[in-house]
Formats: structure tokens, C-alpha cells, sequence
């Protein structure tokens, strides 16, 4: 399996690779950036074959949330953590999010 948090933590491929920063991955003419070093669905004979599916669930699933809802922290409530919470699997700290729907 290929370590991911490795890639996408490397500074000599992401410039600042811990602040999330999306743009990263959009050029100045606003395309999609298809770097051949971003797998998060790994890679070679142990890539996933739902790929293209899943990728095009997640991003109609997100644009969706972001057309009917803002979304924000909490008002007096700590920002989430940028760092992973490290078990058996990798996953974001708990956190608050506030949701409120776009008129």
C-alpha cells in the first residue's frame, strides 16, 4: 500500500503541505491541476476500481453542501486540528461545525 500521509505531507512536493490550502491544486487559469503525484485512490494493481465513481460522488456530494449551506466553525469554539488523528486508520481530530442554509 502506498503511504499517503507521506506523500501529501512531503514539502518537496506541496509547498506548505500541512495548511490546507485547495488552490494548490487549481491552475491560474482556474483547471483542475491532474498531478500524477496525487493517488489518494493508490496506485497500480491495488488501485481502486470505484475511482471515477467515487470521485465524481465526492465532489457532487460537496458542491451540493456548499450551494444550500455556508459553512463555518463555531463561534467561541477552538478551529479543528490540522493533524490527523493517527490509529488503525487516519482521521480528522473532532470539531465543530456550524451549517447554515444560503437563501
Amino acid at each position: 500500500m502506498a503511504d499517503m500521509n507521506s506523500l501529501f505531507s512531503n514539502p518537496r512536493i506541496f509547498q506548505d503541505p500541512l495548511s490546507f490550502n485547495p488552490e494548490r491544486f487549481i491552475d491560474p487559469n482556474g483547471s483542475l491541476v491532474n498531478d500524477k503525484l496525487v493517488i489518494p485512490f493508490s496506485v497500480g494493481k491495488r488501485g481502486c476500481p470505484g475511482e471515477l465513481f467515487a470521485d465524481v460522488t465526492a465532489f457532487l456530494m460537496a458542491m451540493n453542501l456548499i450551494k444550500k449551506y455556508k459553512l463555518s466553525t463555531v463561534p467561541g469554539e477552538p478551529k479543528p486540528k490540522l493533524a490527523m488523528h493517527i490509529g488503525l486508520t487516519s482521521c480528522p481530530h473532532e470539531f465543530s461545525m456550524l451549517m447554515t442554509k444560503r437563501q
